[in-house]
């Protein structure tokens, strides 16, 4: 599911802009080539993190209500 440390081709990032809507809106100065050229070679992968950062954005965008984020009062 997750694409941590593998490099992108610039077709693989202009095509990601042109469809993600999460880069809808946003104006660039620089080209898919820039992107790949400033890459960095280390592949830095923490399992848990990834694995528990994945479950929660599925369920943010698949479910209506999702209880977590630790706040049992207002206060807290």
């Amino acid at each position: 599911m997750s694409n941590v440390g593998k490099p992108k081709t610039p077709e693989q990032i202009q095509r990601d802009w042109d469809t993600s809507p999460r880069w809808k809106g946003i104006a660039r100065t620089y080209t898919p080539a820039d992107v790949v050229a400033l890459q960095g070679s280390v592949v830095e992968e923490h399992t848990l993190a990834r694995r528990g950062a994945e479950v929660l954005w599925n369920q943010l965008h698949d479910m209506e209500f999702v209880n977590a984020l630790g706040a049992l009062t207002g206060n807290m």
